[in-house]
């Protein structure tokens, strides 16, 4: 092997040594970019899954609350309250159900979800008190 063979090996060596490096550094940014990509898809998941509540749902929370708190009936008599509100009771504790089983598969954002029904989850307790 001439001296010139050797240090074009060296400098081939070199370049793909270089090649590697950059390569390991594209994919360590395109796991960066599809983790910041998967977050987002959770917060969005999350959000219209909660869009989904405050626009059908809350309205079966609301008409619980106005039923409980007008009807003095409901207190001697809860058992026609929860036959004739059995679907509405279990639709909102389904929600909730499907909620957090996303949020512990890791498909809901949790940070999210507390942010936009604390108060909303709160409100639900009370009612179904």
């Amino acid at each position: 092997m001439t001296t010139a063979q050797w240090w074009i090996s060296i400098i081939g060596m070199l370049i793909t040594i270089i090649g590697v490096f950059f390569a390991a550094i594209q994919v360590h940014f395109l796991r960066q970019q599809m983790q910041k990509q998967n977050d987002w898809n959770k917060k969005n998941a999350t959000f219209l899954y909660i869009e989904q509540w405050i626009q059908k749902h809350k309205e079966i929370n609301d008409k619980i609350f106005s039923i409980m708190a007008n009807d003095n009936s409901i207190i001697h008599k809860p058992e026609s309250f929860l036959k004739e509100n059995k679907f509405k009771i279990f639709n909102i504790v389904s929600y909730f159900e499907y909620l957090a089983i996303g949020i512990n598969e890791n498909y809901f954002d949790e940070k999210v979800s507390k942010l936009m029904l604390t108060n909303v989850v709160i409100q639900t307790f009370n009612t179904l008190l």
